[in-house]
């Protein structure tokens, strides 16, 4: 009798042991993930997840956790199996929906990233992310939609520069070339800062020609160089589209979408564009 006692406290004592365990590993993971230790938040979840230990809500947040080191590695497949699970265990789970998202963007599925964005907006309200929507329906070639996504966007967030370029871009294929460029002008004048990419700003409308901009791109940092000549070579990509120089159009947009970083808003942009141009 006195064996089986002992033996059940045992038990008890090991179970507590490992509950305690496993709640370290899911708050390790969640502070390594948070200091952007990838590798360590891998394993720390990876620990907590196979512990056993963990309950839905825990277990969902440490594969969120896990999918977020793995997308940050550039693992767009495993971020986006690991965010799977955190959503089946907690449907509503919103800040999974859209890692998911950026996930599926990265990995070029436009539609899948759409829809959740928008199932997290529905969730909740500050899980807007209309600025992500507005560059989703660009590559989606929905450019009313992006239009005026972007102008609700800007209405609070007046100073990006990346979305003063696109929506300029997305009014002008639209159809309001002119306008677009004079709201450009003005919403450039409220800048207070010149740097980068205002270079590109001054071209579309007018103030500098295309060698300018190309010139403004020469930065003496090689790694900022090949960025900002590769937004150059999208935009200027853009603009003789705009003027029906289709070739000389195409070889500008290969330029950007092979130079730029693949994470870049205009290597979408540039691959999106060759599509709709049949290349």
């Amino acid at each position: 009798m006195l064996k089986l006692i002992l033996l059940f406290i045992a038990l008890l004592a090991f179970g507590d042991t490992s509950r305690a365990q496993s709640d370290d590993d899911a708050n390790n993971c969640t502070a390594a993930a948070e200091r952007n230790d990838f590798d360590l938040a891998i394993d720390n979840c990876t620990s907590a997840i196979q512990s056993g230990q963990l309950s839905d809500e825990e277990l969902a947040i440490a594969f969120n956790n896990r999918g977020f080191a793995y997308y940050s590695k550039r693992n767009y497949d495993g971020a986006i199996r690991d965010y799977d699970r955190a959503i089946t265990l907690q449907p509503k789970y919103a800040p999974a929906l859209v890692r998911r998202a950026n996930a599926y963007q990265e990995k070029r599925q436009y539609e899948g990233a759409l829809a959740d964005y928008e199932a997290a907006r529905q969730i909740d309200p500050k899980f807007a992310f209309e600025r992500s929507k507005g560059f989703l329906f660009f590559y989606l070639g929905r450019m009313t939609q992006s239009a005026e996504t972007f102008e609700n966007y800007m209405k609070s967030n007046p100073d990006d520069t990346r979305v003063m370029l696109f929506r300029y871009l997305v009014e002008a294929k639209i159809g309001n070339a002119l306008a677009a460029a004079r709201e450009l002008e003005v919403d450039a004048a409220k800048l207070n800062e010149r740097q980068w990419p205002a270079p590109i700003i001054d071209f579309h409308i007018g103030r500098i020609d295309e060698k300018a901009m190309f010139a403004a791109a020469n930065d003496p940092d090689p790694k900022m160089k090949n960025e900002k000549t590769c937004a150059a070579n999208f935009h200027a990509g853009e603009s003789r589209l705009f003027r029906a120089q289709v070739n000389a159009a195409i070889l500008l947009l290969r330029a950007a979408e092979k130079d730029c970083p693949s994470y870049f808003y205009e290597s979408h942009a540039a691959s999106t564009e060759l599509k709709r141009l049949g290349q």
